[in-house]
């Protein structure tokens, strides 16, 4: 209020169910308000655990995933009941930022680090033992391989929507019906793919390199026509998800 604008700020979990079950996801003073009158009503005539329940039934946990059992079955291929501590420690640290914090994205310290507060803040609350918070927070965890169903151009479509959450927030990305334009050039973007498959080919027949990334921008715009991160997106193993050609620290080929 003091600033005189709308600003991202900090809500309760029983304000997010009312703002998920009933609001539009537009940031105003009046959907505020009714988010608060709405939070209140919730409270009077549901008990704690009852909002909780809806909470962890509608939020979003990133890739499409609304509600915890569709991010059990998205991340893991199994019901919420079958979760280890460690695996259900890593989708509760997700509503909170679910693009930032992807298993599939570029921030999986920062998702093992919120993983790693969740089972403290368990163990110090007396939910678990020692031995069991040791036990999840060194537990070796494997996501299913990410499905992108029709996305092209994988690593520069991620790299938009990390910006856009950046810049206008989680829940406006989500559920806000954003039309976005970019400059991407499909033709020179298979292309680019095609030409760093072939690379990296060499690269591992010569100089046993498994990886290689290309962006290729308008000289005079610099806009970006085409951009691929990795010769496979989907390649774990070798950190294909990892965006070389934008977060790789690497010294650039020589020029003309």
């Amino acid at each position: 209020l003091k600033s005189g604008t709308i600003r991202q700020g900090g809500s309760t979990i029983t304000q997010q169910v009312a703002k998920t079950a009933f609001l539009t996801p537009e940031r105003t003073f009046t959907r505020k308000i009714k988010e608060i009158i709405l939070a209140y009503w919730l409270e009077k005539k549901f008990s704690k655990n009852e909002i909780l329940n809806s909470y962890l039934n509608l939020v979003p946990y990133g890739s499409n995933a609304y509600g915890v059992e569709a991010a059990s079955q998205i991340y893991f291929t199994k019901p919420t009941k079958d979760l280890s501590l460690a695996e259900s420690a890593y989708l509760a640290s997700l509503p909170k930022a679910p693009t930032y914090y992807s298993p599939w994205g570029v921030h999986r310290d920062e998702l093992e680090q919120r993983k790693n507060y969740i089972i403290e803040k368990m163990y110090k609350l007396n939910f678990i033992d020692q031995e069991e918070k040791i036990r999840a927070q060194t537990a070796k965890v494997k996501f299913e391989p990410r499905s992108l169903g029709l996305i092209k151009a994988p690593h520069f479509v991620l790299m938009v929507k990390d910006y856009l959450v950046n810049k206008y927030g989680e829940e406006t990305v989500t559920n806000g019906g954003l039309k976005v334009i970019t400059s991407l050039d499909w033709e020179l973007q298979q292309i680019a793919e095609q030409v760093v498959l072939e690379g990296s080919q060499r690269n591992t027949e010569l100089y046993q390199g498994k990886n290689a990334a290309l962006v290729a921008q308008d000289a005079k715009t610099g806009q970006i026509l085409a951009l691929v991160g990795s010769k496979d997106y989907f390649d774990v193993e070798n950190e294909g998800n990892f965006n070389v050609a934008t977060q790789g620290l690497r010294q650039p080929g020589s020029a003309l």
